[in-house]
C-alpha cells in the first residue's frame, strides 16, 4: 500500500490517541505503520530530512491541534477533551473541510 496522504491518516491517528495517555511520535509511527500496513521501505523513504511518513503524521496533528483536538505537552501528544468528544460521534473520517466547522481552523 502506497503512504496514504496526511488527510487519510487524521481518524486512524486520532484513534490511536484515544486513550488518556501522552503519546510520543515514535509510538504513533509504529501504530500507524501497523495500521496502513507498511513496508520497511516505505518507512524509510525520505522526504528531504525527514521520512515521508513522519512528515504525514506531523501534517495531521497540525491540523488537529489547530482545530483544538490535540495538544502536545513536550514531546507527547495527547488528545484533548474536546477531541474526545469528536471521536465519540464515530466518524467514518476526518479531513481538513470537517475540521473547518472548528473557530480555530476557520481564522
Amino acid at each position: 500500500m502506497p503512504i496514504p496522504d496526511f488527510s487519510s491518516m487524521m481518524l486512524p491517528l486520532f484513534e490511536c490517541l484515544k486513550e488518556d495517555k501522552p503519546h510520543d511520535l515514535k509510538s504513533l509511527n509504529e501504530s500507524l505503520a501497523w495500521h496502513f500496513e507498511l513496508t520497511d521501505e516505505e518507512l524509510s523513504t525520505l522526504q528531504g530530512e525527514q521520512t515521508i511518513i513522519s512528515e504525514r503524521i506531523n501534517e495531521a496533528m497540525g491540523h488537529l491541534q489547530k482545530a483544538g483536538l490535540l495538544e502536545t505537552q513536550e514531546s507527547f501528544i495527547k488528545i484533548t477533551s474536546l477531541g474526545k468528544l469528536v471521536l465519540n460521534k464515530r466518524l467514518n473520517s476526518i479531513d481538513v473541510e470537517y475540521l473547518r466547522r472548528f473557530p480555530e481552523v476557520r481564522e
